[in-house]
């Protein structure tokens, strides 16, 4: 956009429901800092959770000095609309970006209720939550008044398409982009990492970087590693993440009945993922749902191969024996005989690795998915009678 010096900045409401951890939070913190702020203001409204002192990603967009709010968005604080419309008043709002799911659907009653010009939300998954096939009433009024859809990968589109009947030309897929500035090393932090899980030099290092929740499918690596009892170098599986739902119980339990305690590690939530990265031999996705995972791209960085699922996002990224290999959701012994092979070619793992540094550094930039962020705001602002078809 071309822009006078005396043009007031363009703020932008991105509404989420919680700050604490996930690939969501992550991705609207990475435009919250790399969008061009000479033009842009962006404000976040945080919907269904209270301030968190410990929340990473608000500490680092306090840090770029991004305006955030606490409002509850919920049915039994409905009455928050109100203050969400005074905010977008007073800050002169033009667009309002939502991050929200499912059934949270009052952001189009805020946009409906609002001057804002423009309302977009996203799929960032392919709707494996969904308990029923069908849109609820209070979707399809959303759907009506969304400017523009964006998804991070194309089956998430196509899933989007498919299940919502959203016209093609409503919506589009920016990929998630990887920061190319966070690659040093606190080596006293990968330290303490190598210590608790006892790393010793030539040891095979699985790393999974993922929310502890059944849709990730972490009990899938653990029974493949017990079909490959005894296996020489030995393999080592590490867990970066919240235990979510309660399904570290079951993991650990798993862990106990096949006796893997000197194999198996949960480190919980950290930011210090490149300090695991930057040790690790191989990084798994083994989930049975996928938008486009930025575990995926954080692995790149740090030229570890991937081992992933053959699902959503993680096919149009992950090209198997190239930079990674991929295998069916739930078939243990394919990731079994993966992980073998791996293992015991470190050669082809090295040079795996030099082709998913030069991924992330050439297909998925952080500054190319900002300004395909740029682009579809000065589209969408300068066509002012944008029409939006019922759906």
């Amino acid at each position: 956009m071309v822009r006078l010096d005396s043009k007031p900045l363009i703020p932008v409401l991105y509404l989420i429901p919680q700050l604490q951890s996930g690939g969501t939070e992550k991705h609207l913190c990475q435009i919250c800092k790399y969008i061009d702020k000479s033009i842009y203001r962006p404000i976040v409204v945080v919907c269904n959770s209270k301030k968190d002192a410990d929340s990473p990603f608000e500490s680092r967009m306090g840090d770029e000095h991004v305006q955030i709010h606490h409002i509850l968005l919920t049915w039994k604080w409905a009455f928050n609309i109100f203050r969400i419309l005074f905010l977008i008043e007073k800050e002169k709002v033009e667009i309002i970006h939502s991050f929200l799911y499912g059934d949270h659907y009052l952001d189009a009653v805020v946009f409906r209720c609002s001057r804002a010009r423009v309302y977009i939300t996203v799929r960032r998954n392919l709707q494996h939550w969904r308990k029923k096939p069908w849109l609820t009433l209070g979707e399809k009024f959303r759907n009506r008044l969304t400017t523009l859809v964006i998804a991070n990968s194309a089956e998430a589109r196509l899933k989007a398409i498919d299940m919502e009947h959203i016209d093609n030309d409503r919506i589009i897929v920016i990929p998630n982009g990887i920061e190319d500035v966070d690659q040093s090393i606190d080596e006293k932090q990968s330290g303490l990492f190598k210590e608790r899980i006892g790393y010793m030099p030539g040891d095979f290092v699985i790393a999974s970087i993922a929310n502890l929740k059944p849709v990730k499918r972490q009990e899938d690596v653990l029974r493949s590693l017990n079909l490959l009892r005894g296996h020489h170098p030995i393999i080592k599986f590490v867990m970066i993440g919240r235990n979510d739902e309660g399904y570290e119980h079951k993991l650990r339990e798993l862990v106990r009945q096949y006796r893997l305690e000197a194999q198996v590690f949960f480190l919980g939530f950290t930011t210090h993922v490149g300090e695991l990265l930057s040790f690790a031999s191989v990084s798994i996705i083994s989930s049975e749902a996928e938008g486009f995972p930025n575990a995926i791209l954080e692995s790149f960085l740090y030229g570890v191969p991937v081992i992933a699922t053959e699902v959503g996002g993680n096919k149009e990224v992950v090209r198997h024996g190239n930079n990674g290999y991929l295998y069916k959701v739930g078939d243990i012994q394919e990731l079994a005989n993966i992980i073998s092979k791996t293992a015991a070619d470190p050669e082809s793992l090295k040079e795996m690795g030099m082709r998913c540094r030069r991924d992330a550094a050439e297909k998925y930039s952080i500054r190319s998915m900002i300004q395909n962020y740029e682009q579809v705001y000065d589209r969408l602002l300068e066509n002012e009678h944008h029409i939006v078809e019922r759906i």
